[in-house]
């Protein structure tokens, strides 16, 4: 089957898909495509100036049949004189933990056992074997999920490490290919089962489309060409927006409500997918854009989550989209003084404070107060509704809540914010105020000192 092998050839030299001396890992599943993808590297490394490795991935889905594809894969790779990388993954447990399909789980975990296989071999690529009907697929399920011009653009044929020069030719033409030469392969019956949606689309709704248009995957191959050059245009325009209008601070992703006021609602949305794909990998479907869009002229302090664990939150200033990450819930702690704890990632002390020249002087990120008053021992807790306190250098008191509105802290914020208190009084919302109840004067006998590290 010259023709397929020329075709593979010219599509890798007219993409500029490898380098002369790069170091190439396949990823191996065992199945045809995968088999393939091996076999002809293989035959034409000497052509393109590479060597070859490869890694297979155990997702341990299928049991018997999941080892079986293992010792194929290691029985191949061993006659061929390849070097082989094997990882065993749990998807299972994966998918429980992290609430994602099957089909999703096993894709995170399989191409992260590929980027750690390539860098153990020191490969600059990997080599997967999706082929023009995987890009037909993809499309189609991308169109039932709204995932707009992105979904229409198909499977790209480089991003980052990985390549994917089996895009050039039909599935028919490597199974005829292997056939031809005698190469053995593996077949993963769940392929044709319909429990999978890719699955639904491959066995029934492609051969219906076919019927139509024999040559579907051709013109859908094309298609997605055209889309990814628009879409290229599109993200030059969205990425200046990008960078004047969103900024990133340990891991939160702000967006300025001015983005929606400025350039409409359009440019939002695409600027906002772009945003939510770089910063936490996540495709947003159109029904999740619009919910943002919508969250922007909504009230301070309204939320939404979004996919995947990730939620946004609308503040004065536009959106803060951040992971919820599962915390355990915080019980007050006890502190007494020479006491320190870890909280929120940061330790908090208390220590007795020393006079220099003869005045209590406070410590860089932390606070001095009297201890005159104090009273056994202190309480830290999250601050809670009702929690008011009498702020340094006021004589009434103020409810915590305004205090935290009048230094903008940000919603996803405050529930994090802490109090210490003595005696049922707040003496330090921490790491902003101490009561002024408890300032040092000319009279301070004994002092705390109060700080965070």
């Amino acid at each position: 089957m010259k023709t397929t092998e020329q075709k593979i050839i010219r599509f890798v030299k007219s993409a500029a898909l490898l380098e002369e001396g790069e170091n190439v890992l396949i990823a191996l599943s065992g199945g045809p495509d995968s088999v393939f993808a091996l076999s002809f590297f293989v035959k034409f490394r000497r052509r393109f100036k590479i060597n070859v490795f490869a890694a297979h991935v155990n997702h341990n889905l299928r049991g018997k049949d999941s080892d079986d594809d293992e010792l194929f894969v290691k029985n191949l790779c061993g006659k061929m004189n390849i070097p082989l990388s094997v990882t065993g993954v749990d998807v299972k447990k994966f998918k429980a933990e992290e609430k994602f399909s099957t089909e999703e789980a096993a894709r995170i975990l399989r191409y992260e056992a590929l980027h750690k296989s390539a860098e153990n071999f020191g490969c600059s690529k990997i080599i997967t074997a999706h082929t023009s009907g995987d890009n037909t697929e993809t499309v189609l399920l991308n169109f039932t999920k709204g995932t707009g011009l992105s979904g229409a653009a198909g499977i790209p044929v480089k991003r980052g490490k990985i390549i994917r020069p089996l895009l050039s030719v039909e599935k028919s033409e490597i199974l005829s290919y292997l056939k031809e030469n005698e190469i053995p392969f593996r077949v993963d019956k769940t392929n044709e089962e319909n429990d999978y949606q890719r699955n639904y689309i491959r066995n029934e709704i492609i051969p219906r489309l076919k019927k139509i248009n024999p040559s579907l995957n051709e013109t859908f191959f094309k298609s997605s060409n055209v889309f990814r050059n628009a879409k290229n245009i599109v993200d030059s325009v969205i990425e200046k927006n990008y960078e004047k209008y969103a900024a990133v601070k340990k891991g939160e992703l702000k967006i300025s409500t001015a983005l929606a006021e400025k350039e409409g609602k359009e440019i939002f949305l695409e600027t906002v997918k772009f945003a939510v794909e770089r910063n936490f990998g996540i495709a947003l479907q159109y029904a999740a854009l619009i919910n943002l869009f919508e969250l922007i002229s909504n009230q301070t302090g309204k939320s939404v989550k979004i996919e995947k664990s990730v939620v946004a939150v609308k503040e004065r200033s536009g959106l803060v989209l951040f992971k919820n990450k599962k915390k355990k819930p915080f019980a007050q702690i006890e502190l007494s003084l020479g006491d320190s704890v870890k909280v929120n990632g940061f330790e908090i002390k208390i220590s007795k404070a020393e006079k220099f020249g003869g005045k209590f002087k406070p410590k860089k990120n932390g606070e001095i107060i009297s201890a005159d008053k104090i009273k056994g021992k202190f309480i830290l807790r999250r601050w809670k509704k009702g929690d008011s306190f009498r702020p340094l250098g006021m004589r009434g008191t103020k409810n915590v809540s305004d205090f935290l509105t009048e230094r903008k802290i940000d919603s996803a914020k405050r529930k994090e914010i802490l109090v210490l208190t003595n005696d049922n009084k707040i003496v330090w919302i921490v790491g902003l105020r101490i009561d002024d109840r408890f300032k040092i004067t000319e009279k301070t006998k004994k002092a705390i000192k109060l700080w965070t590290n």
